[in-house]
């Protein structure tokens, strides 16, 4: 579709998307001579109609023939175990996917890039990378379309299961940011969180980072100025604001008397649109 084109249905979708499950077979196991009959036996659970078996020198392959299926195929991998010494592992297959897999391949696509980047399965040693996979769940009574529901599987050899908790519990969690101080990333032009003004600013340039550093809206001193009087003020000034504060961080006191503390310095525009600094 371009910018005078017409809109058209989705009909095809190219991308990885989880298919079933690998076995490693080694010589001595392949060379075994009930091979096949102990595979057969162990994949007759297994509907020919959805399920795909493949043997060959050096692997066992397990494919679904619908996306959906495989959930189901994850499930059942750990309470009938393979004849072969190897854990299984996740194969992902490219397509294309059309007509009943074209849904769940979005469905896949958009639920891999919602995930946390620091999502973690539910595990002790906390994996990350998880695979979204998708369920059709029985049809209710008088419901004439199946509900989905999204399953997270961890392919970690540690689970390899379908983890009961969502990975996207710990989405307001941040990981360890060290490495970026470390780095240096953000030391060009930046001024730390923790980092506060303790003596006079030796230049005008300093003195307008720290300003453009303040929250909007926002009246930090006790004084309750907000700082935007500082930020959309003329450059004169925040010049002169410059020098009076750092008169006041060298330790001299412009107080004289008392009532002299309730002075606030304003700034504001008059009828001829001149600003005007007032007491």
């Amino acid at each position: 579709m371009n910018k005078h084109g017409t809109v058209t249905g989705l009909q095809q979708v190219d991308h990885l998307c989880p298919t079933g499950l690998h076995w490693e077979v080694s010589p001595w196991e392949h060379s075994r001579p009930n091979i096949k009959a102990e595979m057969h036996e162990w994949t007759s659970s297994l509907l020919p109609d959805k399920y795909e078996v493949s043997l060959n020198d050096t692997y066992l392959k397990i494919s679904a023939k619908i996306l959906t299926d495989v959930p189901a195929l994850l499930a059942w991998a750990p309470k009938y175990p393979s004849p072969f010494t190897s854990l299984p592992t996740l194969i992902y297959t490219t397509g294309p996917w059309t007509k009943d897999n074209l849904v769940t391949a979005v469905e896949f696509f958009f639920q891999r890039n919602a995930y946390h980047p620091f999502a973690q399965c539910s595990h002790p040693q906390k994996h990350s990378d998880p695979v979204p996979l998708t369920d059709i769940l029985p049809n209710k009574v008088g419901a004439t379309i199946a509900d989905r529901r999204m399953l997270n599987y961890c392919p970690h050899q540690a689970c390899a299961g379908l983890d009961p908790d969502s990975f996207r519990s710990e989405r307001k969690e941040v990981n360890n940011m060290d490495f970026l101080d470390k780095s240096k990333i953000f030391s060009n032009g930046t001024i730390g969180l923790s980092e506060t003004i303790r003596n006079p600013i030796k230049t005008f340039r300093e003195f307008s980072r720290y300003v453009g550093s303040m929250a909007n809206r926002k009246a930090s001193g006790d004084d309750k100025m907000p700082a935007d009087l500082f930020k959309k003020a003329p450059e004169a000034f925040r010049k002169r604001a410059c020098i009076l504060i750092n008169i006041i961080l060298a330790g001299h006191s412009l107080v004289k008397k008392p009532w002299d503390r309730s002075l606030i310095p304003q700034f504001r525009f008059n009828q001829t649109k001149q600003h005007t600094l007032c007491m």
